[in-house]
């Protein structure tokens, strides 16, 4: 079923870079593939970008519902969100110039309320436990 997955994945990609007009793709700085020269090289390159994601996509959603059944699922999607949220703000005060935070506000917001989200997970783990 994968193989056959990325097998229509591939045939996407290469009769999209095949029809596509010709340009350059540069994967890093010493290396680059042409869309007319190497078409299935970059149709490949294409594929396993994009069928990692979705396999990896897959896979998160194979363990999310794996880790439902499980007894400590509020407690790890409570770490999970408190995580997020912390690692959101870190990202924004580390990549955004002190003078443009003002732009990205929502973030702190949103960041916020997924903490919150955490310890409410983690809070509802534990509340059955104390009767």
């Amino acid at each position: 079923m994968l193989s056959v997955l990325f097998a229509a994945v591939f045939i996407g990609h290469f009769i999209y870079v095949s029809r596509s007009p010709e340009y350059d793709e540069n994967i890093n700085a010493q290396y680059s593939l042409n869309s007319r020269n190497q078409t299935a090289l970059l149709a490949l390159f294409y594929t396993m970008g994009r069928g990692g994601l979705l396999l990896a996509g897959g896979a998160a959603i194979y363990g999310v519902l794996y880790m439902m059944r499980k007894r400590y699922f509020f407690l790890f999607a409570g770490m999970l969100c408190i995580i997020i949220g912390i690692v959101a703000m870190y990202a924004l005060f580390k990549a955004t110039p002190a003078a443009e935070i003002n732009k990205y506000i929502h973030i702190p917001v949103i960041s916020f309320f997924v903490v919150v989200l955490g310890f409410v997970f983690i809070y509802a783990q534990f509340k059955n436990r104390t009767k």
